[in-house]
């Protein structure tokens, strides 16, 4: 029976530097995300379902069209519903985001996607511009790949999920001194990847 060493070979640490750079960037979004016109017969078929929705709510309901700080109450998700519902917009936006990417995005945890009305999904893609219309923000999404990637980033990065920098500036406050203050004694021993 051949002998065993206890002695265990530790490879040497592996140095990682995060690049932010405008070429990396880019070089990663090309991995992820489909470039250009993703405008498919399949998304035109919903646009102009959603069209002649959008249509028959504008000319019907007395609801107040969506803004940016409307309180949307229960009668106004009410109204929404009978002549938009929201279930149809998030299955046209989910067939935007899968022909957008290399992968098969998962919406169960996006904040956006429970929505009860298509006001309180605009409401939680905020800080994201979108028109009102859920069509035409489809047919720009679809053709115009500088929306479409903020539009991506807001659905599954969103800001109040650790999509900013600055979500804990107390935390990094203290970080930032303690570090200041141990630099002599950590000096070249200490990186820093996620706080």
């Amino acid at each position: 029976m051949p002998c065993m060493s206890n002695q265990y070979h530790f490879l040497a640490p592996i140095s990682f530097r995060p690049d932010f750079s405008g070429d990396a960037t880019a070089s990663a979004l090309a991995d992820l995300l489909i470039p250009g016109d993703i405008m498919d017969r399949v998304l035109e078929r919903y646009c102009r379902q959603l069209d002649e929705r959008f249509r028959v709510f504008v000319s019907t309901s007395p609801a107040p069209q969506w803004a940016p700080g409307l309180r949307v109450t229960e009668e106004i998700r009410l109204q929404y519903e009978i002549y938009l519902p929201v279930s149809e917009i998030k299955i046209a936006i989910s067939a935007l985001c899968k022909r957008a990417s290399h992968y098969s995005p998962s919406f169960d945890l996006t904040p956006i996607f429970p929505a009860l009305s298509w006001p309180d999904f605009l409401e939680r893609l905020q800080p994201f511009n979108s028109p009102f219309n859920p069509a035409a923000l489809i047919k720009q999404l679809s053709t115009c790949e500088e929306l479409r990637h903020p539009f991506l980033a807001t659905l599954f990065i969103p800001k109040r999920f650790g999509g900013g920098f600055c979500r804990y500036p107390v935390q990094s406050e203290f970080l930032y001194g303690w570090l200041g203050d141990q630099k002599d004694r950590l000096a070249g021993k200490i990186s820093v990847l996620d706080v």
